[in-house]
């Protein structure tokens, strides 16, 4: 028996969450296992699991707290298929049952092109979209662990919805779910990170940080005093959170407003420049052939995504 929660609006399924082998962790935070993108909900709000006993729900100290059909709960609660999981009152989610294996992998999506018609599968964790005419590319879409879709373009990074229309480089598009169109897969999610990161405020000239691809023995000097500086606190960061324990995939991440700070100083306030240096960061990386989206930016927090980080104060 497997299962999956549909974050619903209104009666629209917008988002799909498979249950696993582990618990769902359910919160506002990048690290949750299911992201919600509500200031009613608590950083970590609620835990969702399946055993051999069925489906429970309970709430970890959310601030606004979590209901089943209408009625509050603390201590783990026992739900069935049906049964809505209410985490504020902008946000449900509905338990589903499906048949066969658990699609832990996340669901399917498809991209269609509302000009001519055409539905193309994400076939992998990134679709390039290209300009008319199969051009350059001018926009990445970002498929990621707990499913979530965002939009990657210029200075700008969003999560997408389910049905939600958008338009990049004069294509019109919109993010579909595979299953309601007739059956695409899910994507699998590769281990794309192996990079090593270096990074300290003390070199030569400066600040400095140095990406390694041990894979394919590419390396690369960061030399441009805000973009290291960004990269040490990312660095520093990172090794915080290996050292208190913290698991891999969780790692890094950090508020946007203290890398404000931590590059610009106490009175830093104008988002627009972070979001123009990691532009311009993930430009310099990718020219010298790493995946830029390494350096991950969701709901004003940001994180490299790294397989070790060594940081010199």
């Amino acid at each position: 028996m497997s299962y999956e929660l549909h974050l619903v609006s209104g009666e629209r399924t917008v988002h799909i969450h498979a249950l696993g082998a582990r618990p769902t962790q359910i919160g506002r935070m990048p690290a949750n296992d299911l992201v919600v993108n509500d200031p009613m909900v608590s950083q970590h709000h609620a835990l969702v699991w399946a055993d051999a006993e069925g489906v429970f729900v309970r709430d970890v100290g959310s601030r606004n707290g979590t209901r089943v059909n209408g009625k509050r709960v603390q201590a783990p609660t026992k739900i069935t298929p049906g049964d809505r999981i209410e985490l504020g009152p902008d946000t449900t989610l509905v338990l589903h049952e499906t048949q066969g294996a658990s699609t832990a992998a996340g669901p399917a999506y498809l991209v269609e092109d509302l000009d001519s018609g055409v539905c193309v599968p994400i076939g992998s964790d990134r679709y390039p979209i290209r300009a008319p005419g199969g051009g350059q590319e001018i926009a990445t879409l970002l498929v990621f662990e707990n499913g979530e879709v965002w939009l990657g373009a210029g200075t700008e990074d969003r999560p997408l919805e389910v049905d939600e229309e958008f338009e990049i480089g004069g294509r019109r598009l919109c993010l579909r779910l595979g299953d309601a169109l007739g059956g695409a897969t899910a994507a699998p999610v590769p281990d794309r990170y192996p990079y090593v990161l270096s990074a300290t405020l003390n070199g030569v000239t400066g600040p400095e940080a140095r990406l390694i691809d041990p894979t394919t023995e590419v390396q690369h000097r960061v030399t441009a005093d805000n973009r290291a500086i960004l990269l040490y606190l990312l660095a520093r960061q990172w090794t915080e959170d290996a050292d208190s324990g913290v698991k891999l995939a969780d790692r890094g991440w950090i508020p946007d407003g203290e890398v404000l700070v931590g590059i610009w100083g106490r009175d830093a306030k104008d988002e627009n420049k972070l979001h123009v240096l990691v532009y311009r960061l993930r430009n310099e990386v990718k020219n010298a052939g790493f995946d830029p989206w390494f350096i991950e930016k969701r709901r004003r927090y940001i994180r490299a995504r790294l397989a070790k980080a060594v940081i010199d104060s």
